[in-house]
């Protein structure tokens, strides 16, 4: 027995005896470990149901029924699968009152996030009728098809999340593919059309039928799937019972998340072959299962159907840590893992008895396969933390002796070994095989703070907690607010008695999160809300009003109105004027703290219920009388109702699909205008609702809840501008253009309205002082992180960000992160490419948000600061283009500099010649009165003069043939200096998809990051990264492989020419022809 499986058995029988004392101390309380990883899954942060993120296991046991725990009154639900942008009609058996209670408080509809984050959940709209929920279609939270995860939220009550298959229109058509003549014993290979996903193979359940028998196949057992191709095996793996042994006709069965059911009929015939010569097709692999030596049952190899080649995990993927199907493309990294020593015994134990959950055998696994060294076993409050090996031996030594060991007994010996390394952060393994949030080993280590009561938390106030154990007060070394880095200055807190203040600047906003560190002690965070002092809100009329007649109600203060959300009138919502409510005369405007509802509302003569929502005072109501009034005057009031005045839209591209090839198109402050949209055309062309993968040319889609609409631009005029009209019903039409390069210009009439709204706005300022905070991000995106707190308006309406005078575009993925810029409003985070950063110096980042002044940073060495001085900003912009300048002339040959000094010469002498030229025209003109009485004179003056301009011709000619010769000789020189290509041919491979070369130039590096131009067959290649589908026409360097990847898309079939430039090095020509590369020198 090898040493590590010896380790594991001592674990197993260590814990399992320390887990069957009675003694209360009998046991460490959690084990430290150091382990592998994928990076995804450490990454991964998990929520409990009310959308708190977990850190520690909230209990030890496991469930051995394996039956979920459901609330009685959530009911079930039947749901069929939908075609993409269909409704979805949820069906719910309301048997109880109970049930029905819950049906008639729900709330809100979500789709839940792939991180299962809540606060990455995406509203849906939806309607319910009778027992059904009907969710609507067309929403773009659901235009891909795949197996969809809904939430519906009850008011007061849990929630319930049921599975929805959106599958695509067109079913997938199922080809054999190898052998076209399946014979009895062989593997058979088929293709699937019309199969197209993102990166986990869909496909989840497979049948096969043969003399109407039919059986479920099992994956790697019985088939497996790579890309759109499965391989039915002639026979199991494992028990060689025969699948594919008999001739006659078979149906094929196959299911896959997001796509209808596919079948195919297709006859197997016998085979004359002697059993001998079986098929050694180099499909005919069969997966070896593996077996754990802990759980004694198999361990199901990582899967490969998916795009590509590399291994990616199953559905479950980085929603579970602990899945046995954990990506095999993963990138590894190395972390400290705490297990609950319970947990782990209770897992052991399980597992021993063969009545492992899948939980148990989770974390059984990851204890057994992942851990590199078991480190450290500690107490409760870690002041105890000794040698994992040392103690165990301990207990064994002690077992042998017929004695029980406690961890107790343990400490009191002289001879116990103390572990002495800490790390930094750790995660602790949950009860469900998942892993706690990242936290600071301090935070583990220490005594439990004792509690502290919060006495006062009132928004702009002192905020006063209050502790019984003084001396933790006393040993405070730092606090942060609200997740700053930057500790408080002890001028902003103070200590008295037995009570923490902390001082009013500070007590902002409608919470605030305290962090406090104090020697000996874990860390201490609490968060809670600040109450607000509350003005006195009495509502009235200003005085009795008729019909036909303006209402102004007052008892409003300034506070109050700040803070509204909603005004209703007999339930109905009102609008501003600016937001659509000018129609009929029906809207409301507020000033000098007065509400006046204007008198297109007050056609009848009757009671009115006024409504007001205001945040933080909730729902204030007033009951008011309308008498009748003047017939005349009311006639007046009826205002004919042509075209509502377009609100003051702000329009910007969201994003740009290459897979979809659609622009999505934000409409902000649109109001109803964006519910009320008919028609969308471009260029004259009318587009048709309804936009899905593969079918986007001439379509739109408008998805109201985020305010958006995708226009598919594959009908797109190239290299010119395209215009843009919506139509909606009861508006104007609304134009703008989409330019050449891809920016949004607006029709002239829209562009003064936005330009009168922007005039109008005052710009707000932020104080960013101890409000930001900088990380730097490289493993899978290259970006900073900026974190700003207390700006999340700020944020949510950031326009545009230039870095170094370069405008960036919204955007960000792992693929694409150079001069791209994504805003996590969730997170308060800004996530900024730096690819195209000065590593060396200074970097200005100039942010614009609407409504607010425009703001300067300088990012230096991974650190911020705030440009508070607009004439800083400018004289850093100056000097930074006097160091271009300088710079360029730095870089300048000596050629270079005589060759534009001359030519500088040379245009100094022509002026002077031209100015002589007109001095003799002059003085021509002056002298033409007198020679013209004498005709001979006249005509000797102009021979003269011929004689003259072709011997100036002459001396120009001979003058630009030596600027020429000057310029061919530096030309030249320049060539001349110019490095010759090392001459190393590079290797040559094919990509699985046969969509691209890559080119391994192996000690080429200085002359490969100099790379400047690819041409193939003289048609010059973009530089961007190859996406799978959209590889053509371009390049990307990958330095840290020393490659040069191409798209082949554009390709010929027989020969292929590639040139390449490398700055400071001559061009060089290669030729790709039957796939094998040769250098032309």
């Amino acid at each position: 027995m090898n040493k590590k499986k010896l380790s594991i058995l001592t674990a197993i029988i260590a814990i399992s005896t320390c887990s069957i004392s009675k003694t209360a101390s009998a046991a460490p309380s959690k084990i430290l470990t150091f382990t592998n990883m994928p990076v995804w899954d450490y990454h991964q942060r998990n929520y409990d149901k009310h959308g708190n993120l977990r850190i520690s296991t909230a209990k030890t046991t496991f469930n051995l029924n394996n039956e979920e725990e459901k609330a009685s009154y959530i009911p079930m639900f039947k749901v069929d699968e939908v075609e993409l942008n269909s409704p979805i009609n949820i069906q719910c058996e309301l048997k109880t009152d109970e049930q029905k209670d819950w049906f008639e408080k729900i709330n809100k509809v979500t789709l839940e996030d792939a991180t299962k984050n809540p606060s990455l959940e995406r509203n849906l709209e939806f309607e319910k009728s009778g027992n059904k929920i009907i969710i609507k279609g067309n929403q773009k939270a659901l235009d891909n098809n795949k197996l969809h995860t809904i939430k519906i939220y009850s008011e007061g009550k849990d929630w319930a999340s049921i599975s929805v298959n959106i599958v695509q229109a067109e079913p997938i058509k199922v080809l054999v593919s190898y052998p076209m003549n399946p014979r009895t014993g062989e593997d058979v290979r088929f293709k699937l059309d019309n199969f197209n996903y993102a990166i986990l193979n869909p496909v989840n359940r497979v049948f096969l039928t043969h003399n109407n028998v039919r059986k479920e196949l099992v994956k790697f057992k019985d088939y497996h799937v790579i890309s759109e191709y499965i391989t039915v095996y002639a026979e199991n793996v494992d028990t060689e019972e025969g699948n594919l042994l008999e001739p006659g006709k078979y149906t094929l069965e196959i299911y896959a998340d997001g796509f209808k059911k596919a079948e195919k009929d297709f006859e197997v015939i016998k085979n004359e072959v002697i059993a001998s010569e079986k098929n050694n097709s180099k499909d005919n692999i069969k997966i070896k299962p593996v077996t754990s030596k802990i759980t004694n049952k198999e361990i199901k190899p990582s899967s490969v159907d998916t795009l590509s080649s590399a291994s990616v995990g199953s559905s479950k993927g980085a929603d579970n840590s602990g899945s046995e199907e954990t990506s095999g493309a993963s990138i590894i990294m190395q972390t400290n893992l705490i297990y609950n020593h319970d947990l782990l015994a209770n897992a052991l134990i399980l597992n021993e008895l063969g009545l492992g959950t899948e939980e148990s055998e989770g974390i059984a696994k990851r204890f057994e396969l992942n851990t590199i060294s078991w480190d450290a076993v500690m107490n409760e409050d870690g002041t105890h933390i000794n040698d994992f090996r040392d103690y165990l031996n301990a207990v064994k030594d002690a077992a042998l002796k017929g004695d029980y060991l406690t961890y107790d007994e343990y400490l009191k010996n002289e001879n116990s070994k103390e572990y002495k390394n800490r790390p930094y952060n750790v995660k602790e393994v949950l009860e469900d095989n998942l892993l706690g949030d990242a936290q600071n080993f301090r935070t583990v280590l220490g005594l439990e703070t004792p509690s502290l009561e919060i006495k006062s938390a009132v928004m702009d106030k002192d905020l006063i907690l209050e502790s019984s154990d003084e001396s933790y007060l006393k040993n405070i070394k730092s606090i942060t607010i609200n997740g700053g880095i930057k500790e408080l200055d002890k001028s902003l807190y103070s200590i008295k008695d037995n009570q923490l203040i902390i001082n009013s600047k500070v007590v902002k906003g409608d919470k605030i999160k305290i962090s406090i560190s104090a020697t000996g002690y874990k860390d201490k965070v609490i968060e809670t809300k600040l109450e607000k002092i509350l003005d006195d809100i009495s509502l009235k009329l200003e005085k009795e009003y008729k019909t036909g007649e303006d209402v102004i109600v007052t008892g409003l203060s300034e506070d109050f109105i700040k803070n509204i959300n909603s005004i209703k009138l007999d339930g109905k919502l009102l609008l501003t004027k600016e937001q659509g409510g000018s129609s009929g005369n029906t809207y409301y405007e507020i000033s000098e703290n007065k509400l006046t509802l204007k008198s297109g509302l007050f056609k009848e003569d009757k009671n009115y219920k006024l409504e007001i929502d205001s945040k933080y005072y909730g729902k204030k109501e007033f009951e008011f009388n309308i008498t009748k009034g003047d017939e005349k005057s009311n006639e007046k009031t009826e205002i004919i109702e042509e075209k509502k005045e377009l609100p003051k839209i702000d329009v910007k591209i969201d994003s740009k699909s290459t897979f979809m090839k659609k622009y999505d198109i934000k409409f902000l402050n649109s109001g109803e205008w964006i519910n009320n949209i008919t028609g969308v055309s471009v260029n004259g062309v009318e587009y048709k609702s309804g936009l899905v993968w593969g079918d986007s040319k001439d379509r739109y889609a408008v998805y109201k809840s985020d305010n958006n609409i995708g226009i598919g631009y594959e009908g797109f005029k190239q290299n010119e501008d395209n215009i843009i009209k919506v139509k909606a019903k009861g508006y104007n039409d609304f134009t703008f253009i989409i330019s050449k390069d891809g920016q949004i210009v607006l029709d002239k009439e829209e562009k003064e309205s936005a330009n009168i709204e922007e005039k109008s706005e005052v710009e707000k300022e932020i104080d960013f002082t101890n409000n930001i905070s900088i990380s730097k991000e490289s493993i899978l995106i290259k970006k900073y992180n900026i974190k700003f707190l207390n700006s999340e308006e700020w944020l949510k309406n950031i326009t545009d960000i230039s870095v170094n005078e370069v405008l960036y575009k919204s955007g960000l993925s792992w693929w694409e992160s150079k001069e791209r810029y994504a805003i996590y409003e969730a997170d308060k985070t800004l996530a900024i490419g730096y690819e195209s950063f000065n590593n060396e110096g200074e970097n200005l980042i100039k942010i614009k948000s609407k409504g607010y002044k425009e703001y300067a940073f300088i990012i230096k060495g991974g650190k911020i600061t705030l440009v508070q001085d607009e004439k800083k900003v400018e004289s850093e912009d100056t000097n930074k283009e006097a160091v271009k300048n300088e710079e360029s002339k730095k870089g300048e040959s000596k050629e270079e500099i005589k060759e534009k000094e001359e030519a500088q010469k040379g245009e100094n002498k022509e002026s002077s010649i031209n100015k002589d030229e007109n001095k003799e025209d002059a003085k021509e003109k002056e002298n033409g009165k007198v020679e013209n009485k004498d005709g001979n004179k006249e005509e000797a003056k102009e021979v003269e003069e011929k004689v003259e301009v072709k011997e100036e011709d002459s001396k120009k000619e001979a003058e630009k043939q030596d600027v020429e010769k000057e310029n061919k000789e530096v030309e030249e020189n320049k060539q001349s200096a110019e490095k010759d290509f090392s001459g190393n041919i590079p290797t040559i491979t094919k990509s699985f998809f046969g969509d691209k070369y890559d080119l391994k130039f192996l000690g080429e590096d200085e002359w490969l990051k100099n790379v400047e131009s690819v041409y193939i067959n003289d048609v010059e290649y973009e530089k961007k990264p190859l996406i799978w589908g959209d590889s053509a026409g371009r390049y990307n360097i990958l330095e840290s492989d020393s490659t040069i990847a191409i798209g082949i898309g554009n390709f010929n079939k027989d020969e292929n020419i590639i040139k390449i430039k490398s700055k400071g090095y001559k061009e060089c020509t290669f030729i790709i022809k039957d796939g094998k590369i040769s250098l032309v020198k």
